[in-house]
């Protein structure tokens, strides 16, 4: 029995498309089927190009590089966890600003001392506030030192008054304020606020109030020692240090003669103001005159 064999005919040709897919054959014909002879020859797929061993040396390190990662990520899982800083009544001196300060924001609480160096100014505003409380809460003088001693937060204080907490509880505020001078200021702290106060001189260029303020507040540093300043050092001080022309000026006027240290300073104030008032229209008048005679003077130009 002959069978016949059936041929297909070509599809029409068509123009392939420029893509690298058109040299490869299709992955989805039939195996087995019979070849076309009219059909064009595909082109049989192009061997890779060969890595030279330098980029392939490349490559694996990166293969290893990335399994050494995956195997740590894998081996490793950081947990994160949350941390809450704690703010302690005691700050060490490391954490601590410069210079201690004084915090009293409200009268009836126990006025605190922050940590930092200790300076003879801030022992003085701690008195004063120690004084306000005292007052607001009606304070008497035995209970005075137990009512303050939860009030420093200088870590050097705090130890040195857990270790001598039963002996300064039996003193008076006076002279657990001097011990604590004593033993947290430097030795010679008074004669450096006595030679700071002699050496302040007047110059012309700042206001008599202001600087006698300035020398007021250093003397009351001193307050309750020997090197403290009466009423009449003080002046004998200032009245020396004033600068020459207002010296002058406090002479010609009879000033010096006020025995009162309040009525001498608001003098001398006054004083101080009228010359300084007297300069400056003594300098407005040179300054217009001055510019008057430049404004008539022929300008340069006009004989070149």
């Amino acid at each position: 029995m002959l069978r016949s064999k059936v041929v297909a005919e070509p599809p029409p040709k068509q123009t392939p498309l420029a893509s690298p897919l058109t040299s490869v054959p299709s992955s989805t014909s039939s195996v087995g089927a019979e070849p076309n002879p009219n059909a064009e020859p595909t082109t049989p797929p192009s061997s890779p190009a060969r890595e030279s061993p330098r980029s392939l040396r490349f490559r694996q390190q990166e293969v290893v590089d990335l399994d050494s990662d995956s195997d740590s990520d894998s081996s490793f899982s950081p947990i994160t966890t949350a941390y809450i800083q704690q703010k302690h009544a005691y700050t060490r001196s490391a954490m601590a600003p410069t210079f201690a300060t004084v915090e009293h924001p409200v009268m009836k609480h126990c006025p605190i001392l922050t940590a930092g160096e200790v300076m003879p100014k801030v022992l003085v505003d701690l008195t004063d506030a120690h004084n306000e409380y005292f007052i607001a809460k009606d304070i008497e003088d035995k209970d005075k030192v137990k009512k303050i001693l939860g009030g420093f937060k200088c870590m050097h204080i705090h130890d040195w008054i857990a270790c001598e907490h039963a002996r300064l509880l039996v003193l008076s505020y006076e002279a657990f304020m001097a011990e604590l001078h004593s033993s947290y200021l430097p030795p010679d702290w008074e004669e450096m606020i006595c030679t700071q106060i002699l050496g302040m001189q007047m110059k012309s260029n700042v206001k008599f109030w202001d600087w006698v303020q300035e020398m007021r507040a250093l003397n009351i540093v001193l307050r309750g020692t020997d090197s403290h300043l009466s009423d009449k050092s003080l002046r004998n001080q200032l009245e020396a240090s004033l600068n020459p022309s207002l010296h002058s000026y406090v002479f010609l006027e009879k000033i010096n003669k006020i025995t009162v240290l309040k009525d001498w300073i608001l003098a001398i104030k006054d004083a101080d103001e009228k010359l300084k008032s007297e300069r400056k229209r003594s300098r407005d008048i040179f300054n217009e005159e001055t510019a008057a005679r430049n404004a008539k003077r022929p300008a340069l130009t006009n004989y070149l």
